[in-house]
Parts: C-alpha cells; structure tokens; sequence
C-alpha cells in the first residue's frame, strides 16, 4: 500500500498534530503537520473542513489499535503526491541538501517529544530532524 495515491474523507483537525483520515472506507490514516502543504503557522480550521474529500499518497503503514488494525500515515504535499523531488525557489532541494547536510541556522517551529523537531532552514526549507534512538 505505501506509495498508492488515495482518495482520503478527513473525520477530523487536530491543530496541535494535524489531520485524521478514512481511507477506503475503512482504514484510519494520518496526516502529520509536516506533511501538509501549509505553514507552520496556518490555521487548520480554515484550510481543512470535516467530511471533505482529498488526495492522498500513502507513505507508510502500522500496526493500529482500531478496528481494522491498520493505520497508515500520509501525505498530502504536492511534490510527495506528484512523486517528485521538492523545489524551492526554482531549485532540487534533494540536490541542494543532501541527506547529513549540516545546516547552521534554522528556526524551530515545533518539538514532538520523543519523536523530533519540526524546522525550517535559513532558505526556506522545511525539515525533520529525527531523534535517534
């Protein structure tokens, strides 16, 4: 499933972690703020509504605890549905910041204790730090 484009109806907006999904009717999904194609800043309220349907790519799969023991996490930023590098400013950003890039100056927009800092480069990249484990 992981890498399937799906037609996703969002059951709810969570602000502080972003949005809940059902996918094919059944499954449960998320959408992390990271993978929206919205600032950091915005407000969820006003760019998603309950009961909407969007498009989705699927980028992993878990083991849940609802009924259909499944729950997968998705995407919905352009480039990730599209199967494209992303681009800023007209640039590869895959080819600008290679992974282990050290980046000097970034702003921290949100800390997911346990998990990671959700940040953006001083040229307007947003990224992951992941903690190691």
């Amino acid at each position: 499933m992981p890498g399937h484009i799906v037609s996703a109806l969002i059951t709810s907006i969570i602000p502080s972690t972003g949005l809940n999904l059902k996918i094919f009717g059944t499954f449960d999904s998320t959408v992390d703020l990271t993978h929206l194609p919205v600032p950091a800043s915005a407000d969820l309220d006003e760019t998603y509504k309950v009961g909407k349907k969007i498009k989705a790519r699927i980028i992993f799969e878990t083991v849940g605890t609802t009924d259909s023991g499944k729950v997968f996490g998705v995407s919905l930023l352009p480039h990730v549905i599209d199967g494209k590098s992303p681009v800023v400013d007209g640039e590869n950003v895959e080819e600008k910041m290679t992974i282990g890039t050290i980046c000097e100056d970034v702003e921290v927009e949100r800390v997911e204790k346990e998990w990671g800092l959700a940040c953006t480069t001083r040229e307007g990249y947003r990224a992951w730090v992941h903690v190691s484990r």
